[in-house]
């Protein structure tokens, strides 16, 4: 008998660190075919047996949205479980759960603006092809963008190169960007820095965002990153914005201020920005402003965010004392799915809080939450 033929024998006899075992094959597709939902059943069964390892792939599979809706309340739910049962990696990947409610460090633009030429790429690929050849106009970066775009990253590469024989800022920053993310070349991050670095030196601002990224990645609290990120802003760099926010509300050993955590945020916010809504929602709801934090978790959730809908049901039910608005958004994350809306559902139903005591209701939202046996 091989050894996976062993640990499926396990499982099946209710071993639960064979089960948690066969659980996290099937979640990478290791030795068997991937399969997300099983690998959530069988991670269930070794987590009602009180197995911290796998309450904490459990919560990976809701912070990638791997096989269930992704839902970042979901995953420090579980991680917290895991916490508790023991598990040392818990409380990293708790945190970074917690931290990624208020965004992530980014280098593209929030709005791509190139979607344009890829209307009728072959007419602007035969527009572009003369510019190059005319040596005007940004041809390189242009034309490199529309292969990148397409997956041809083979010939976005050979379009990038000729601008940066030309000195074109734009063109160069790409071929960092196709370092960094190992597109159609070995992945770098030092060759990626030195594009970076050359990609600033000729004036290009994403690059100058890039490069605060790259240095805050490293260590959140760096002033050469800082620095980099508002060289950026200066240059009115949208996603830089959103970076320096990220930071400040993450990272409390900068010393922002609330109004400074908050800047960018509202003006991602009026944009339309769902993240930065969010974002908002927990910033105003930890400093007890507890109607501007359930207007930010409404519009959130209103734009089909379910973890913003439930949160805006947390807020209504734990700081506003209006429950029959608290169960309303509770209702709108549970039609969609969400675990914890449903089981907090279930408990309006239970105790006729919100919503009209109803005993079957509670029970049926009580079995699909999945997780009430655990709080």
């Amino acid at each position: 008998m091989s050894y996976f033929e062993d640990i499926i024998k396990k499982a099946n006899a209710g071993d639960r660190e064979a089960q948690c075992s066969l659980g996290f094959a099937y979640m990478l597709g290791e030795d068997i075919e991937q399969d997300y939902s099983l690998a959530l059943e069988w991670l269930k069964k070794s987590s009602k047996q009180g197995f911290a390892e796998a309450y904490r792939h459990i919560a990976e599979l809701y912070m990638n949205g791997n096989g269930v809706i992704k839902s970042l309340e979901m995953a420090i739910y579980y991680s917290r479980m895991a916490e508790l049962k023991g598990d040392r990696i818990a409380k990293d990947l708790k945190i970074h759960c917690q931290k990624s409610r208020m965004g992530e460090l980014s280098l593209e633009p929030m709005v791509e603006l190139w979607h344009y030429y890829m209307r009728e790429p072959r007419d602007f690929i035969e527009f572009y092809e003369k510019a190059i050849e005319a040596q005007v106009g940004h041809g390189p970066f242009r034309l490199g963008y529309i292969y990148e775009m397409s997956g041809d990253y083979e010939n976005a590469i050979k379009y990038y190169r000729i601008g940066e024989e030309r000195k074109a800022a734009d063109a160069i920053y790409r071929l960092g960007y196709l370092y960094e993310k190992g597109y159609g070349v070995n992945k770098s991050r030092l060759r990626a820095y030195g594009y970076y670095r050359k990609a600033e030196m000729y004036g290009d601002v994403n690059a100058s965002n890039a490069l605060g990224c790259t240095f805050c990645k490293t260590i959140p609290t760096s002033e050469a990153g800082i620095r980099k990120l508002k060289d950026a802003i200066k240059g009115e760099h949208p996603v830089a914005k959103l970076n320096l926010a990220f930071l400040y509300a993450t990272e409390p050993e900068l010393g922002a201020t609330f109004e400074e955590k908050t800047k960018y945020y509202i003006e991602a916010a009026e944009k339309d920005n769902t993240q930065a809504k969010i974002a908002l929602g927990y910033l105003y709801m930890n400093n007890k402003e507890y109607q501007l934090s359930l207007k930010y978790f409404m519009e959130a959730g209103g734009e089909g965010n379910t973890d913003a809908e439930f949160m805006a049901g947390f807020v209504c039910e734990h700081h506003l004392d209006s429950m029959n608005s608290a169960a309303f958004h509770y209702k709108n994350a549970s039609d969609k799915g969400h675990p914890l809306a449903k089981y907090y559902l279930s408990e309006c139903y239970r105790d006729g809080r919100g919503v009209t005591q109803n005993e079957e209701e509670a029970n049926r939202l009580f079995e699909e939450s999945g997780i009430g046996e655990d709080i």
